[in-house]
């Protein structure tokens, strides 16, 4: 999966503060902006449009021109021209939209961030645009960190996405993961069980308000965090808790075997059983801070669930539909798998 940045008028739609992104597109921003400015900076302040599809077809030119019911299409209008110099371009999205899709422009989805920002408080992170400009996000990093481990920093974000060709909703949510590119914005997306989201509807507008709730709670919702991530990291983990964290995680089958039903653990399973407590054991990065805790063996099992492992051939079962085993870990059922993991683990705690 690649970063899919949009090109608009000629340039990569992304600027960023701190640490150049992987990709090393786009612009650099100075530091403290309001929202308008960001999107400028990084070519999303575009206007979004609505238009009526019609029929085009040479051959039934009597249809030609009669619009399909209830279908539109949406795209960006500029900013690049015509020929003409003077009238703006206009760029179609993908897909098809119904008649109650209602735009929400990015300087409108984005504006609730606004009261976030000040000296010392929080600045724009990253910002950009996917695609053809279909979808686009906006994050600001909050100035407190806490480690998960010592040497384990956690960075703290707002993060909010537009989509624009109605495959989504204006959406809005806390998370640790900073996001540059189509990758980062999936995986922020696909662990995030905290969020608001508005449709592109009537109410939209209305709706709007709601994301300034995220503020108000964004407080309380970090402090959980590092209360769980603190509690995962004073516990160690026993024998017993090992053992019953493997076996969740890789359970056997229960089969009958004389007459009596007995769990059988087949090969492929122990071996991966036992490749997660290689790591749990030392062989994990950041193995050395995490330690022998509930946090250190949270750290074991998503190295191993993610593939990063020396051990990569026996580092899981996940069923892929596409894309690599990292994409099946990140977007497909290893986002299931990485919560089960850490509800055990804090049941345990």
């Amino acid at each position: 999966m690649v970063a899919n940045i949009a090109r608009i008028d000629g340039k990569d739609a992304t600027a960023w503060t701190g640490a150049m992104p992987w990709h090393k597109l786009g612009f650099k921003l100075p530091g403290l902006m309001t929202p308008k400015q960001a999107l400028i900076a990084a070519s999303c302040d575009y206007e979004v449009v609505k238009l009526a599809v019609g029929v085009v077809d040479d051959m039934a030119p009597e249809y030609y021109g009669i619009q399909v019911p209830n279908t539109y299409t949406t795209g960006r209008r500029g900013p690049e021209l015509l020929d003409d110099g003077i009238t703006p371009r206009f760029i179609p999205f993908e897909g098809s939209v119904k008649g109650r899709y209602t735009i929400v422009q990015n300087h409108d989805a984005f504006s609730f961030l606004e009261p976030a920002l000040g000296k010392e408080i929080a600045c724009f992170e990253t910002v950009g645009a996917l695609g053809n400009g279909e979808q686009v996000w906006a994050m600001v990093k909050l100035p407190d960190t806490f480690e998960a481990s010592p040497g384990d920093p956690i960075e703290q974000y707002i993060l909010i996405t537009n989509c624009h060709d109605g495959t989504g909703s204006v959406i809005a949510l806390m998370t640790p993961v900073r996001v540059v590119c189509a990758n980062t914005l999936a995986i922020a997306l696909a662990n995030c069980r905290h969020c608001v989201k508005i449709r592109h509807t009537k109410s939209a507008t209305d709706k709007m308000g709601q994301l300034h709730k995220l503020l108000s709670v964004s407080d309380s919702f970090w402090i959980k965090l590092k209360e769980a991530f603190t509690r995962l990291q004073m516990r160690d983990m026993s024998q017993l808790d090992v053992i019953g964290f493997i076996e969740t995680m890789f359970p056997g089958k229960m089969e009958v075997v004389g007459g009596t039903t007995v769990e059988v653990v087949k090969t492929k399973t122990l071996k991966m059983r036992n490749s997660v407590i290689g790591l749990f054991e030392g062989a994990a990065q950041g193995a050395d801070k995490a330690g022998r805790t509930h946090y250190g063996m949270f750290n074991a099992y998503t190295e191993w669930l993610d593939g990063t492992s020396p051990n990569a051939a026996l580092r899981r079962s996940i069923k892929k539909s596409t894309g690599s085993n990292w994409e099946a870990s990140a977007f497909g059922s290893g986002v299931s798998k990485r919560q089960l993991a850490f509800d055990t683990l804090m049941k345990m705690a």
